[in-house]
Parts: structure tokens; sequence; C-alpha cells
């Protein structure tokens, strides 16, 4: 976790020792609402635009927290269609389409 030093995939850490930037990040149970943290200032600063990434959570309620949070801050164009549905459609685009069944 930052400032714990854990968490995070590597990050700014790894940009000064020369490594190239990730292909893909996962996030073990981060907690990106956790006050105690601050995610846009470490690791997840760090994760360039378009670089895909999991992120994993202990419950439900934090991972749609987690979502949400992702969203407002534009690290996710729009949330999941199962948490946009959870929490009334709040952060769909309007012209998303996923009836492909």
């Amino acid at each position: 976790r930052p400032g714990g030093g854990g968490g995070g995939g590597g990050g700014a850490k790894g940009e000064r020792q020369g490594l190239p930037p990730a292909d893909v990040v996962v996030f073990f149970n981060p907690g990106f609402t956790c006050p105690d943290y601050d995610w846009d200032a470490t690791a997840l600063s760090t994760v360039r635009p378009g670089t895909p990434f999991l992120v994993t959570t202990n419950t439900e309620m934090e991972g749609i927290a987690d979502c949400r949070h992702l969203l407002e801050r534009g690290r996710i164009p729009r949330l999941p269609p199962a948490v946009a549905e959870i929490v009334g459609g709040r952060g769909v685009q309007e012209d998303d389409d996923d009836d492909d069944d």
C-alpha cells in the first residue's frame, strides 16, 4: 500500500529504475476509497491512460465504491454494466448499447 511498502505494482519506483511502462496492472483489495491512502499521488497516478487494469475487493459494496472512485477521477470511461445497474444507471454513457446478446 502507498506509504506502507506494499501493493500498487511497482509504480513510480519501478519507473525510476528504468523499467518499461506496465502492460497491465492488478490491484488486490487496494482500498481506493480509504482515507488512509492517497492513490492519486502514488501508484494509481503512474498507470498510463489506456493501460488495462484489474481491481479486486473483499465486498460488493467496496467494489462499487472503488468503481465510482475510478469513474469520478477519470480512470475508467464508464461504470461496468452490473455496477451501473446497482447504482441506478449513474455513470453510464447515454449512447452505450450493451445488448450484444
